[in-house]
């Protein structure tokens, strides 16, 4: 597992804020930025890297972000090969034109 974290001594969040953090558009500064930033964070480390995000903060006492993933990415079974339809289902050599 590997985990990132870092932390702030800025001025923090209040309970409501942290709540709503990744929520998409959702900004405290009207005027800076999108709102998007963590939301896409969020989805990133919980949809492709299958890891969590933490965020714990309180107001004058900073912002502490911690996230985990695993080390090795999830491993898949191939997908299934198709018959090659060049290829007659009793030889294994493929078929050329004109061929019968």
């Amino acid at each position: 597992m590997v985990e990132i974290g870092c932390r702030d001594d800025g001025v923090g969040m209040t309970a409501a804020t942290l709540l709503r953090i990744y929520e998409p558009f959702f900004t405290t500064a009207r005027d800076q930025g999108s709102g998007l930033g963590l939301y896409i964070v969020h989805n990133l480390v919980t949809d492709l890297l299958r890891g969590t995000i933490v965020a714990r903060a309180a107001p004058e006492r900073g912002t502490t972000v911690v996230v985990r993933f695993p080390r090795a990415p999830e491993t898949h079974d191939p997908p299934a090969r198709r018959p090659d339809p060049r290829q007659s289902p009793t030889s294994s050599a493929p078929a050329r034109p004109g061929d019968s």
